[in-house]
């Protein structure tokens, strides 16, 4: 059975139309604000304007703080600085979010804004850090996928290994998707 947004895990989700994909990220926003979650968003300035018109209509009475919307472009270049992984600078920026008992959900697009800029070993290197949010620290992640944007990457192996650094994959499947995921470890 195919996972849902709802799902606990890192799951990763591959759209090719924006449409597809605040629906889907409105719903796991959503999901989690109703149980209390804190939420951060990482996503492109365009994604981040029509998540935040949908969510003004979906979850107009969220606390203050409980959602945080992030520049996914300005945090890639973070991390990643010239497509080189920088591990002590992911961990500065998540530490927050992975202590002080509150559950988060997190919902990011950086891995495809890495890809997007041939930058796949790092992306790689961020999916693996993932994981171990997700297995170590209960954190329920969400990735994104903007096929149109990743250019040959869409096209070459690196769909299929990205799809299996992941617990599962929500939405549609890209061509040649098995529903069935190898996780690397």
């Amino acid at each position: 059975m195919q996972p849902s947004v709802t799902s606990p895990g890192h799951l990763v989700l591959f759209f090719d139309r924006d449409e597809d994909l605040i629906d889907q990220v409105v719903s796991f926003v959503v999901d989690g604000l109703s149980r209390g979650d804190r939420v951060l968003v990482m996503m492109t300035p365009a994604h981040v304007h029509q998540l935040e018109e949908h969510l003004s209509e979906a979850a107009p009475d969220r606390r203050p703080g409980q959602l945080i919307t992030l520049d996914a472009v300005e945090i890639a270049e973070r991390i990643a600085p010239a497509g080189v992984f920088n591990r002590t600078v992911l961990t500065e920026l998540f530490t927050p979010f992975t202590t002080g008992g509150v559950p988060w959900r997190i919902y990011g697009e950086i891995t495809s804004v890495l890809v997007a800029s041939g930058y796949v070993p790092a992306a790689v290197e961020m999916e693996l850090a993932g994981q171990e949010l997700t297995h170590e620290d209960g954190i329920s992640i969400l990735c994104g996928y903007d096929l149109p944007h990743l250019g040959p990457h869409a096209h070459d192996d690196t769909v299929p290994v990205m799809r299996s650094l992941h617990d599962g994959c929500v939405g549609h499947l890209p061509p040649g998707g098995t529903q069935e995921l190898q996780v690397q470890s």
